[in-house]
């Protein structure tokens, strides 16, 4: 049986759609974490991935066309309400984005990981139901996401990044 896992590096950097991307192994569980780092004039710059997050065009195009979007691969919930404690609330960026298992992660990263602290990250990780983490061997028949196929998820939220920058000026807090 072929183990990427053992071949593969365990960092890589590249850049998308004009925004830097890192790909991170999980040392733990030997998943891959795919991030993509927005600057101060992006309109979700700042923005929790759990805070409801207003519509945002073209989010809606990808969630309706994109060729993957019954893929099992690929989450999103962008046209379901968010529904907390029974109150009808904005969907949250984690519902709005289309990458696989969901955006699960927006901050900063760590200084060894990233110094450069005027980028906000937006992020993924491949460590859901379905998925296999060589280093807890969990989710029996579940699929090892690579560096390729992280690198191609982090491509498409690059992508759907820009377009959400290109179409939604930054909102002031004025």
């Amino acid at each position: 049986m072929i183990q990427p896992w053992k071949i593969e590096p365990n960092q890589k950097v590249f850049y998308a759609f004009g925004y830097q991307c890192i790909i991170l192994r999980m040392p733990d569980f030997g998943n891959l974490l795919g991030y993509a780092g927005i600057g101060q004039d992006h309109p979700l710059f700042r923005l929790d991935y759990s805070t409801p997050t207003p519509a945002l065009e073209p989010l809606e195009y990808y969630a309706k066309n994109s060729p993957d979007k019954n893929s099992p691969d690929r989450f999103s919930f962008s046209n379901m309400p968010n529904i907390i404690f029974g109150v009808e609330q904005e969907p949250t960026m984690s519902c709005r984005l289309f990458v696989h298992g969901g955006v699960t992660f927006a901050g900063q990263l760590r200084e060894d990981v990233n110094p450069d602290t005027n980028l906000w990250w937006i992020g993924f990780d491949c460590a859901h139901a379905g998925d296999f983490a060589p280093e807890r061997g969990y989710a029996s028949g579940g699929v090892y996401r690579d560096m390729r196929y992280v690198q191609r998820e982090l491509q498409f939220l690059a992508q759907q990044l820009r377009d959400v920058a290109l179409m939604n000026p930054k909102r002031s807090n004025a």
